[in-house]
């Protein structure tokens, strides 16, 4: 759990936490949250293994990322922000509805692949199939460093 933890913080802009059924890695930037195992861990179970989304407590929204893909017994990785659901149910991460569909869906995108990679962005570029400098250029665009 812990290595999933540094690969996805390493990766993600926002604060990250791994937890299971009795353990919880907080960083600092999530442990002024007053997050709670019991509840967090129970509400990763009722989203159930396909959840890729959870909705937290005053606007908190998480992104689920399983520790082994399809298996909540072996762990979660969180990755928190405090996005908004749009009028069409689609969630906002960080707040981008100022941008338009085609910039949330590469925002996504993006994001999702660097999580996938552990934050390797050469990686990441070459599963996009863009450059590094482009991804580079995509990241600070939609302030995502």
């Amino acid at each position: 759990m812990l290595d999933a933890h540094l690969s996805m913080r390493s990766a993600s802009a926002g604060p990250v936490v791994t937890l299971d059924r009795q353990t919880m890695i907080v960083e600092d930037d999530a442990a002024e949250l007053g997050l709670d195992r019991p509840t967090l861990w129970a509400a990763v179970l009722e989203a159930g293994p396909s959840a890729s989304e959870l909705a937290l407590a005053d606007g908190l929204r998480a992104r689920l990322y399983p520790v082994t893909p399809g298996r909540l017994e072996d762990g979660v990785v969180l990755v928190l922000t405090r996005g908004s659901v749009q009028s069409g149910g689609q969630f906002d991460p960080g707040g981008t509805g100022n941008l338009g569909p085609l910039e949330q869906a590469e925002v996504r995108v993006i994001t999702d692949t660097l999580a996938e990679c552990g934050g390797n962005k050469s990686e990441a570029a070459a599963r996009l199939g863009i450059s590094r400098g482009t991804l580079y250029q995509r990241l600070r665009r939609y302030h995502l460093e």
